[in-house]
């Protein structure tokens, strides 16, 4: 799947898991031995989008597994922590439409999990934990909702991060 995003010119960005085969096994370091992965060129990029549209379905075929159904208004959207007792503010949530979950703190390495909305209930997956959620206000500028950890739940306000920059 390719999705295009808003990034710096003449600049791309992969999920590295899938990107892979385009290194070859020789391509580290010299000194420290740090996969390529870390300065592949472009070539690569454009490679991949290659790859990636060969792969892509084609149209009128239905696709083999479907999307999670869940109310629109907080899927594929960047959302950003505004208030909570426990969570950092501004750290960003993304339920991407296949059920991806990414997690990122201003300061930190993001982290992947994955989300479904089946029945009425949405659950978080986070290092393989699967973490109920209520979803406490949902409009097109709050998304409000309260996870049930073990222990006391947590709650945040979550508010649409248009201010966050794609690069830096």
């Amino acid at each position: 799947m390719v999705v295009p995003y808003g990034t710096t010119r003449r600049y791309a960005a992969t999920y590295f898991p899938e990107v892979n085969v385009l290194e070859p096994l020789h391509g580290v370091a010299d000194n420290n031995r740090t996969p390529m992965s870390k300065s592949i060129i472009w070539w690569a990029a454009g490679a991949a989008l290659l790859l990636g549209a060969g792969c892509a379905t084609p149209r009128g075929t239905p696709p083999t597994a479907p999307a999670p159904t869940a109310p629109a208004s907080f899927i594929n959207r960047v959302w950003k922590v505004d208030t909570s007792p426990t969570i950092q503010k501004g750290q960003l949530y993304v339920f991407l439409s296949e059920g991806t979950l990414v997690v990122a703190a201003t300061n930190g390495t993001p982290s992947l999990g994955t989300w479904r909305y089946q029945k009425g209930a949405l659950t978080m997956v986070e290092e393989s934990i699967a973490y109920p959620v209520d979803i406490l206000e949902l409009t097109a500028d709050t998304f409000r909702i309260r996870v049930r950890n073990p222990g006391e739940p947590v709650e945040m306000t979550l508010v649409p991060a248009d201010d966050v920059p794609l690069s830096r």
